[in-house]
């Protein structure tokens, strides 16, 4: 990552079925991503492939941008606005994430350099 690192990352791991697919991938693109970065829920997105051996049970990864330095503060944020999308009918049926984490900036000193460009997330 390169300047300043967000406070929060937010994980979700997803696997919607090969047939639902091009539904999460228009979901995210045309409705729940502009949806959550207008009404102020995360600063950005992020949107991975697994690729190799292993990547069987959730092999889209969806990495949200946001501000927050504690749990109850993001979701205090963030779960009037997910209930004012659902009831708008903004929020799909698509059963797609396996599981999702919360991150937090411990405010550690990080060092990039302006050069690179981050192509490929590893996780093990």
């Amino acid at each position: 990552m390169l300047g300043t690192p967000s406070a929060t990352l937010f994980s979700v791991f997803a696997d919607p079925g090969r047939e639902r697919e091009p539904e999460l991938h228009h979901w995210y693109d045309v409705v729940h991503g502009p949806d959550a970065l207008a009404n102020g829920s995360f600063d950005a997105l992020n949107r991975y492939r697994a690729v190799g051996p292993g990547w069987h049970e959730a092999p889209l990864l969806a990495l949200w941008e946001g501000r927050y330095h504690r749990d109850a503060e993001a979701w205090d944020y963030i779960r009037p606005r997910a209930a004012s999308l659902q009831r708008q009918g903004r929020i799909g049926d698509i059963p797609s994430a396996v599981y999702a984490l919360m991150l937090f900036h411990t405010g550690l000193v990080h060092v990039g350099s302006a050069d690179r460009t981050v192509r490929s997330l590893t996780t093990v």
